[in-house]
């Protein structure tokens, strides 16, 4: 999934890491809405995760824990695309 920034929005890809394997199928997870300004929501996000934020050259920005509502408030972040991936903790 790819997008693009427009104004004040901030669009986000989706990295869910199946690269195209079948073993990875049941890591499906997805977020809305998107383009997001202020929280984002997870769908079918594992209880024992985190969620790395990365920019479009490869900066990783941190590492987060999605709280009990399975949303991440993202308002801090500056207009722009970035790459979400999740990361089985547990």
């Amino acid at each position: 999934m790819a997008n693009y920034s427009v104004g004040e929005e901030i669009y986000l890809l989706n990295n869910d890491g199946t690269m195209g394997t079948p073993e990875f199928s049941s890591l499906n997870w997805n977020f809305y809405p998107n383009p997001v300004k202020e929280e984002l929501f997870f769908t079918n996000i594992h209880g024992s995760s985190e969620i790395q934020l990365f920019d479009l050259q490869g900066r990783h920005l941190g590492v987060f824990s999605v709280d009990s509502k399975n949303s991440l408030d993202v308002s801090h972040l500056n207009s722009g695309v970035y790459i979400l991936k999740e990361t089985l903790t547990g």
